[in-house]
């Protein structure tokens, strides 16, 4: 992995919310794993939904599936 050593100013940095691409996620979220009974939990989904680009994104096990217009993203967990 590269070291960064010269990195940009932050007006060079462009907001990602202003690149004209829609992403939408099926996927879990704002979901309270203190509240969740995990025995025996083996797939737990949401219906489509947007976020704002950049969040990020942690994925704990399972896999994370994101439609984007044209194409279909798979995000294995580690």
């Amino acid at each position: 992995m590269p070291v960064l050593t010269n990195l940009a100013d932050a007006p060079e940095w462009i907001d990602p919310d202003l690149v004209p691409r829609p992403v939408v996620t099926m996927g879990t979220t704002g979901i309270d794993v203190a509240s969740l009974d995990l025995h025996g939990l083996d797939r737990l989904e949401k219906d489509f939904h947007r976020h704002r680009k950049a969040q990020l994104m942690l994925l704990l096990r399972g896999v994370l599936t994101c439609e984007l217009e044209g194409a279909l993203w798979l995000v294995p967990p580690q």
